[in-house]
């Protein structure tokens, strides 16, 4: 009668393991950069909200986007204000944060221009995986009001 000894046996669990271990980290960074990579999305679809209202000039107004390292705001007029029934809240995901809110005039606030949707508050939002400092994706507001993703 012929079976496995017991290092056989050590020897495909260890294997096993080191494989688990493998997939698991695999699965960890997809989910991670998948996050990353969803939360820029939203937040950029979020701008072009505010962008296309304005241009629109949707309710005779203009409409702007209000940054905080966990979340990004919608909202009407040329002043973030809470709580308000008509901001549109994106919250981001507990994995990733915006690390650095760096517009021009120092604000947290971009808000755009009715007919030319031009901003005065240009500049970048950059976001990153909270758990790995490299992974990172910036969002960069010009003038103009074109939006890049780098």
């Amino acid at each position: 009668m012929k079976g496995f000894t017991f290092i056989e046996i050590i020897i495909a669990v260890a294997i096993l393991m080191v494989i688990t271990t493998f997939t698991l980290i695999s699965l960890n960074t997809f989910k991670e950069n998948q996050s990353l990579k969803n939360a820029v999305n939203e937040t950029v679809s979020l701008i072009n909200q505010a962008k296309s209202k304005t241009s629109s000039s949707q309710d005779f107004s203009q409409y702007g986007v209000h940054f905080e390292f966990y979340r990004a705001v919608l909202f009407k007029g040329t002043t973030f204000s809470e709580p308000n029934s008509e901001n549109i809240i994106i919250d981001i995901p507990s994995l990733i944060e915006i690390s650095s809110i760096s517009l021009n005039g120092g604000g947290v606030d971009v808000v755009f221009q009715r007919l030319t949707v031009k901003t005065d508050q240009n500049g970048s939002i950059i976001f990153r995986v909270k758990n790995d400092a490299s992974k990172t994706k910036t969002i960069s507001i010009k003038n103009s009001g074109i939006i890049d993703i780098e």
